[in-house]
Order: structure tokens, then C-alpha cells, then sequence
């Protein structure tokens, strides 16, 4: 099975898909570096957010219903 999709993208000339995402994921970083200083997307790059996280619990996320 695997040998008629690789025939297929070779035909098609289609880029292997790993290769497209890690190119977007360049492209991203790019974008991101060459931000202001104050946006929320770069501090998190940086890794220096400011402020405090709420008191208590933490809530609920759907991945935590124990499915």
C-alpha cells in the first residue's frame, strides 16, 4: 500500500507533508521574531511573561473528564 502512495506523490510531484509543515513552522518563527517587543506571541517566545496566575484551582479542561 505504502509503495502505490509514494508512486501517487511521485507522480503528482505533491512535497512529502513532513517537509511542508516544518517550512510553515519556519515561516512562523519568522513572523513572530520580527514583532514588537509587546506582543503576547513573542513574550511567550522569549519566555518572559509577567504577571500572576489566578489563585485556586485550576479548572477543568475537556482532555481532564477522564475519558
Amino acid at each position: 500500500m505504502e509503495n502505490k502512495n509514494k508512486e501517487v506523490y511521485n507522480q503528482f510531484q505533491y512535497p512529502d507533508i513532513v517537509t511542508v509543515i516544518k517550512v510553515r513552522i519556519l515561516e512562523w518563527f519568522g513572523r513572530v521574531v520580527r514583532r514588537d517587543s509587546g506582543k503576547t506571541v513573542k513574550t511567550l517566545l522569549e519566555g518572559k511573561p509577567q504577571g500572576r496566575r489566578k489563585r485556586g484551582r485550576p479548572g477543568l479542561r475537556w482532555m481532564d473528564d477522564g475519558c
